[in-house]
């Protein structure tokens, strides 16, 4: 992956470009293209995973020059597929001056739900209006549009495999309390989150739902 922010794409000046090259032969995979003259397109760039969960990884860029607005520079990143080159999501900036997008990476998978996290900086102000102050970023995969509930037990399909537990049962070790009552601590029945793959998360012989 290889970036190239001063491109000149179709003819527009200094845009950027960023070209996925294949590792077994050398051919051109993808080239993506910024949209905005001089906008840090592919200044930063990451392949933080399979973000999408299609089992391919996915290309990240930044842009942190990217410009709403007279002088605004707030900055954005964007996700592409790593199968076709489609633009996933684009994140953007969302204060003046935040520069986001001016480094990019992945921050592994802070939520156990089966893929890792988005981790980007501004290399510019402050959330609070601070100058020059900088930000740091993490983009829950909450954003992303496969982050589902199949059984509705307010637990995320990935998350639950990650614990170990039935994504299509409410209810994995049939104590009574549902996968997101035990897990997230919501039941009126227990004082603290249990273990939705145990009957007995404590071992004292009686199930969770007569804790």
């Amino acid at each position: 992956l290889l970036g190239a922010p001063y491109a000149d794409p179709g003819g527009a000046l200094d845009v950027g470009s960023v070209y996925a090259y294949s590792g077994a032969d050398g051919s051109l995979l993808h080239r993506f293209d910024g949209e905005a003259y001089r906008s840090g397109f592919g200044e930063a760039l990451a392949i933080p995973g399979d973000l999408d969960r299609d089992g391919y990884a996915d290309v990240l860029i930044g842009a942190y020059l990217l410009d709403f607005g007279p002088g605004s520079y707030s900055g954005a990143l964007y996700l592409y597929s790593g199968v076709d080159g489609q633009l996933i999501e684009r994140f953007d900036g969302w204060f003046d001056g935040q520069r986001l997008g001016y480094a990019v990476g992945t921050a592994g998978d802070l939520t156990l739900s089966g893929s890792p996290e988005v981790l980007a900086s501004g290399s510019g102000n402050g959330s609070q209006g601070s100058w020059g102050a900088g930000t740091a970023v993490v983009l829950l995969d909450t954003a992303l549009p496969t982050n589902s509930d199949d059984d509705v037990d307010s637990v995320p399909y990935y998350r639950e495999i990650a614990l170990g537990i039935d994504p299509l049962d409410q209810d994995s070790d049939d104590d009574g309390l549902g996968d997101g009552e035990e897990f997230l601590g919501t039941s009126p029945y227990i004082s603290a989150p249990t273990d939705p793959a145990l009957v007995d998360s404590d071992g004292d012989g009686d199930l969770d739902l007569s804790l």
